[in-house]
């Protein structure tokens, strides 16, 4: 009785690779935190989002995303309307 063949080397490397995607599909990926996304942004947009976060009551994001700003643009005057959220 003969062995059965062995098993082609691009047989392995597909279960190899299909076992790597299983892998990877049980890993969460983290949430991106809010001044992060903001972050993506130009500068107004991102001043706007500012605005919007705060307009929806999410002042803790909305903080967040302008210190972010901040240490991103420190040169940049911050407007008139967004300065309490730094509290200084």
């Amino acid at each position: 009785m003969r062995a059965a063949p062995a098993a082609a080397p691009a047989d392995a490397q597909v279960r190899a690779s299909a076992s790597a995607l299983r892998e990877q599909a049980r890993i969460e990926v983290m949430p991106v935190a809010p001044a992060d996304a903001d972050a993506q942004l130009p500068r107004r947009q991102w001043l706007e989002r500012i605005r919007a976060r705060r307009a929806e009551g999410d002042l803790d994001s909305a903080r967040a995303s302008l210190e972010r700003f901040v240490q991103t643009y420190p040169e940049a005057r911050i407007p008139r309307d967004l300065r309490p959220l730094l509290g200084n």
